[in-house]
C-alpha cells in the first residue's frame, strides 16, 4: 500500500558502468526514503557514488556510459525508470530541481543570468516573460541579494561563488518543486558563508513546503539541517536513520569515524581522528565488507562476507557483522 508521507522511494537501486570491454558496479542494492517536507542526507567521501545516486533519480546519467542493472525509483509512487522522454522532460526542473555543486561551471558563462535564470519557467510553467523576471526578483530577494536589475543583467563571471550559488538556489525554485537534490551545495563556497547557506535552505523548505535530498561529505554540516541521515560508502549505504539516532548512536564504523574527524567546540583539543587509506574502485572492491580495509574493528569474517542489513530501531539501520556488539 502507498505512502501517502513518502514522496521518493529508492528501492534496491544497482547501477553499472559499462563499456565494450568491460562492466562494474558503482552503485549495489541502494535503498532509501525521502518524506514530504524532510531533509534526507547522503554522506559520504568523494567517490562513494552520492552524485551517481542523486543523478539517477531523474535519468541524467549518460545512457551510453551507465546502466540500471535493477531497483525502482518511485517519485509520486511512479516510477521514474519507467517514464518516457516527454514525462522525465515534465519532471526534471519543474517536480525535482537540483543545486550544483559548483555553480561556475553549472551556470553558462555566455548567457546572462535572467535568460539562465527565466529558462525553466518559460518552458515548464508559463511563456510570459514578464511573470517570469518578477518570480526571479521574488526569489533573488529571498535568497538575500539585492541591485535586481544589476544581477540579472550580468554574467555569471562578474558575481562571486557565494552570490552565483544563491543564484542557483533561487532558479532552482523558479518551479515551486516539491523536491530539490543539494548536490554539495556549500562546498564549493567560502566557510563564512557556509551557515548562511544552510540556513537559508532551512527557511525556504518551511516556506515552501519541500523536500530536500543533501548531499554532502561534511557530517557535521547536515547535522544542523538533515532529519535523516544516509551513510554511503563505495556504493553501499551502509548506515541510516534518524539524524539524532546516528549521530548519538553510530553503529558502522565507517560512520563513527567520520563523526570523530569533525572538529568540536564542547570537548577538549585533540588530535582529529583520520580515516587510513582511500575509497576502494569500483574495479578492486573487496571481496566481503567494503570498509574491511580501512576499519579498525573488522574481525575475519568481514574480510570474506557482505553484511545484511540489521535493524538498530523501526527507524535505524545499519550494514555491518559488529553492530550491537561492544568492539
Amino acid at each position: 500500500m502507498p505512502n501517502n508521507e513518502e514522496l521518493l522511494k529508492v528501492e534496491n537501486l544497482s547501477i553499472d558502468i559499462y563499456s565494450e570491454k568491460l562492466r562494474f558496479s558503482v552503485i549495489d542494492n541502494v535503498s532509501f526514503e525521502v518524506q514530504k517536507k524532510e531533509v534526507h542526507a547522503v554522506v559520504g567521501e568523494s567517490g562513494c557514488g552520492k552524485t551517481i545516486t542523486s543523478l539517477a533519480i531523474t535519468k541524467l546519467l549518460p545512457k551510453e556510459v551507465f546502466f540500471y542493472n535493477s531497483g525502482k525509483i518511485l517519485f509520486k509512487n511512479q516510477d521514474v525508470l519507467q517514464f518516457t522522454p516527454s514525462k522525465l522532460k515534465d519532471v526534471r526542473g519543474k517536480e525535482i530541481s537540483y543545486i550544483f555543486q559548483d555553480p561556475f561551471t553549472s551556470l553558462n558563462p555566455l548567457k546572462k543570468i535572467k535568460d539562465q535564470i527565466i529558462e525553466g519557467y518559460l518552458l515548464h510553467v508559463s511563456k510570459n516573460q514578464k511573470e517570469a523576471i518578477d518570480k526571479a526578483k521574488f526569489l533573488l530577494t529571498k535568497v538575500g541579494l539585492t541591485d535586481l536589475d544589476s544581477r540579472l543583467n550580468s554574467y555569471p563571471n562578474q558575481m562571486s561563488g557565494g552570490m552565483l550559488q544563491r543564484i542557483s538556489i533561487a532558479m532552482s525554485l523558479m518551479c515551486d518543486p516539491a523536491l530539490l537534490i543539494a548536490d554539495e551545495p556549500t562546498s564549493a563556497i567560502d566557510v563564512t558563508i557556509q551557515a548562511q547557506l544552510i540556513e537559508l535552505l532551512q527557511n525556504l523548505k518551511v516556506e515552501m513546503g519541500m523536500s530536500i535530498l543533501f548531499i554532502s561529505h561534511d557530517i557535521g554540516l547536515v547535522a544542523s539541517i538533515a532529519d535523516k541521515i544516509s551513510i554511503m560508502y563505495a556504493g553501499k549505504l551502509v548506515e541510516t536513520g534518524k539524524t539524532d539516532e546516528v549521530i548519538v548512536n553510530p553503529s558502522h564504523p565507517y560512520t563513527e569515524a567520520l563523526i570523530q574527524s569533525v572538529p568540536s567546540m564542547r570537548h577538549e583539543l585533540k588530535r582529529l581522528k583520520t580515516i587510513e587509506g582511500i575509497v576502494p574502485s569500483p574495479l578492486n572492491y573487496p571481496k566481503g565488507c567494503r570498509f574491511s580495509t580501512r576499519c579498525e574493528k573488522k574481525i575475519p569474517i568481514c574480510l570474506e562476507k557482505v553484511p545484511e542489513k540489521i535493524k538498530i530501531s523501526d527507524t535505524h539501520f545499519v550494514e555491518c557483522f559488529m553492530a550491537g556488539k561492544n568492539a
